[in-house]
């Protein structure tokens, strides 16, 4: 496909961004694990993601209605079923880390696919702790497929010195199914905590405690005894590309509506702002999730170095459209610390590589850092190869806005993952542009 901008807006504008993926997400899984009851998620994200969660849930018993025009899943327990079978989790390693836990902790049996992508991501993050936990799988069960048999899962201490949220969410999945008195799960750098904060919606109580030099949860009680409604916020991880493509873009002031503002989430602010971004953030009072407003305007920016391994976690799926700002601060960024983009749905140094290429730059990069300078450019390339990772491909097409050059994409479809009405988007704030084949 060529994407090629043809119009790019200015003045006051005003957007709202798809429910935060998530968080749809975890609304499904954990009212999957609750002992009974009925719930309804309002504003859930139906993207292929997602799709594949509620999918699992039908698969294993759930009665699942869904209402695409008012955003909502309707799920009600049923008989549990003990087979599934192979079950394909699409493109979604949210999915598929979660409902491995469940599977183990419900003595569900059952093999695990998912696509090209999927089958390429590390896994021993999760069959690691389940395996200690007493979890039978096939084979080393490092990558998909990977079936799951029979288990019964004990709780265990468990320490790990990688900042995942999916590793910690699973875990304590799987410890809340777990036999035992406690469990524990220590670790050195936060990451996101959506799950913490639901489960505390649902009446489970997590213990916070430093051993050492590590952070710890304790998890001393069983799984949820009830099922509950959630309402889910915006997604800011979407809201992240017009963030960035409003700071680029002259003249342009935009406001962002209804935003989740978790902290754990919100790392990209922190560093556009050090940078130079003139960005105001209105944050609502509520239970459960924060949310708010964010106005973003035009703005020159700075490089900055990242390095704190605090913040990269909370932040760690923007750094392909960060990439796209840092490209055009008036001096050099450097970034460190982030092997895991190496192991996300693509390798994303290397995506972002190929997004500075097309922008007429070039990427000094490492296994685990990476160097951008507007300074040091080169001849642009005309196409960007996404291996249909959905941040490599909105990432892409905002450097084509930017830049207002033609752009050759090999797939677009994986925008549906997260973001599946991302060109109504900027169609809605005034940017014009033209697809062909």
């Amino acid at each position: 496909m060529i994407f090629e901008s043809i119009y790019t807006p200015f003045g006051d504008h005003t957007i709202d961004v798809p429910p935060d993926k998530s968080i749809s997400n975890r609304s499904i899984l954990l009212n999957i694990i609750a002992q009974s009851g009925r719930a309804k998620i309002k504003n859930i994200l139906l993207s292929e993601d997602t799709l594949a969660t509620i999918a699992f849930a039908k698969r294993i018993g759930f009665d699942i209605k869904v209402d695409e025009n008012k955003k909502t899943v309707s799920m009600k327990k049923g008989k549990l079923i003990k087979d599934i079978g192979t079950f394909d989790c699409k493109n979604s390693g949210t999915t598929v880390r979660h409902i491995m836990s469940i599977m183990c902790g419900l003595d569900i049996k059952g093999v695990l696919d998912g696509d090209s992508s999927l089958r390429k991501r590390p896994m021993q993050r999760i069959t690691s702790f389940l395996k200690e936990m007493g979890a039978d799988f096939k084979g080393g069960a490092d990558f998909l497929p990977i079936e799951v048999r029979s288990s019964r899962l004990n709780r265990i201490d468990f320490t790990t010195d990688l900042a995942s949220a999916q590793q910690k969410s699973s875990f304590i999945l799987a410890s809340l199914l777990a036999e035992g008195e406690k469990a524990t799960f220590n670790f050195k750098v936060p990451s996101r905590d959506h799950t913490e904060i639901m489960l505390k919606e649902m009446g489970i109580n997590l213990i916070y405690d430093q051993k050492d030099s590590y952070r710890q949860i304790l998890i001393k009680d069983k799984r949820p005894s009830e099922m509950k409604d959630f309402t889910v916020p915006g997604d800011f991880s979407s809201a992240a590309f017009f963030i960035v493509l409003a700071i680029l873009t002259p003249g342009m002031c935009l406001k962002i509506k209804d935003v989740n503002l978790n902290k754990s989430r919100t790392g990209l602010l922190d560093v556009l702002i050090q940078m130079g971004a003139d960005i105001d953030i209105f944050q609502k009072k509520g239970s459960g999730e924060e949310s708010g407003d964010i106005i973003i305007r035009h703005s020159s920016l700075k490089g900055v170095n990242i390095n704190n391994k605090e913040i990269i976690p909370r932040m760690i799926d923007e750094f392909p459209v960060l990439a796209l700002a840092m490209a055009f601060a008036d001096s050099k960024s450097r970034v460190e610390n982030v092997g895991e983009l190496r192991v996300k749905e693509s390798d994303r140094i290397e995506k972002i590589r190929e997004i500075l290429n097309f922008c007429g730059m070039e990427l000094l990069a490492e296994k685990d850092r990476y160097e951008i300078d507007p300074a040091r450019t080169k001849k642009p390339s005309e196409v960007v190869d996404t291996s249909g990772d959905h941040r490599i491909i909105m990432t892409a097409i905002l450097a084509a806005i930017i830049t207002k050059r033609k752009l050759k994409l090999d797939d677009i479809s994986g925008i549906n993952v997260s973001f599946p009405d991302f060109f109504k988007s900027l169609k809605e704030i005034g940017y014009e542009y033209k697809c062909s084949d």
